[in-house]
């Protein structure tokens, strides 16, 4: 649009050649045709520049957009890595006031959900002495993916509370608000497990499970 409206505003248009007389000589003749073919070029040159102009602008705009583009693409591969370093990290420990909480990465609800379980139970014992050699198997349901969530992990400390267990494995599949759930361990070997923190609870203050982002943060009581 502002192309055309420049073209327009820059066209030199032909003025009209002058009228021979009846009584003019063939030299005035030849003087008019030469003047009315100076005009027509100058009219092409000059709608030659305006064309170019325009097409400069066109070709900065062009070039600008590209740019934009590019900015963008940037933007998308650094958080591209900074996800994919996040779900390296599958779990983390996070500064709390009072209370302990962790944040989880994933980059599904099931991976999520047994990376926050792994948490948990690392603030409970070093899981590098746990074995795997038994099994507990959790089905849920909920209103809603957090209090999903929520009473994951508060089933698996119940486990733990009730018959001294300890989880250092998970494996869980989400379907819609229900939940299936493996978590293997061991009973707890005083002679090989040295315990941390007392867990009291799991707490919906603060909870935050963020699927779209790959992330939840969970406060627990101590």
């Amino acid at each position: 649009m502002t192309a055309r409206t420049t073209s327009s505003q820059g066209a030199c248009f032909p003025r009209t050649a002058p009228r021979r007389r009846p009584c003019c000589s063939r030299r005035s003749l030849r003087h008019t045709r030469s003047r009315w073919a100076s005009t027509r070029i100058g009219s092409r040159r000059g709608s030659s520049r305006t064309a170019s102009r325009c097409a400069s602008k066109s070709s900065s705009t062009r070039s600008f957009g590209r740019g934009r583009a590019a900015g963008s693409e940037g933007d998308a591969k650094k958080l591209h890595l900074i996800r994919a370093f996040a779900f390296a990290v599958r779990f983390e420990e996070i500064d709390h006031t009072a209370d302990v909480a962790i944040r989880a990465y994933g980059r599904s609800l099931d991976e999520l959900f047994a990376n926050a379980a792994e948490g948990m139970f690392s603030l409970i014992a070093d899981l590098s002495t746990v074995k795997p050699i038994g099994e507990v198997e959790v089905r849920l349901n909920a209103d809603d993916i957090p209090t999903l969530f929520l009473r994951w992990l508060s089933e698996l400390l119940y486990v733990h509370e009730t018959q001294r267990f300890l989880f250092s494995s998970f494996d869980v599949h989400v379907a819609g608000t229900a939940l299936v759930g493996h978590a293997r361990g061991e009973t707890i070997d005083k002679s090989r497990h040295e315990l941390k923190l007392a867990i009291k609870a799991v707490t919906r203050h603060g909870l935050t499970v963020d699927p779209a982002k790959g992330f939840a943060e969970v406060i627990f009581d101590i």
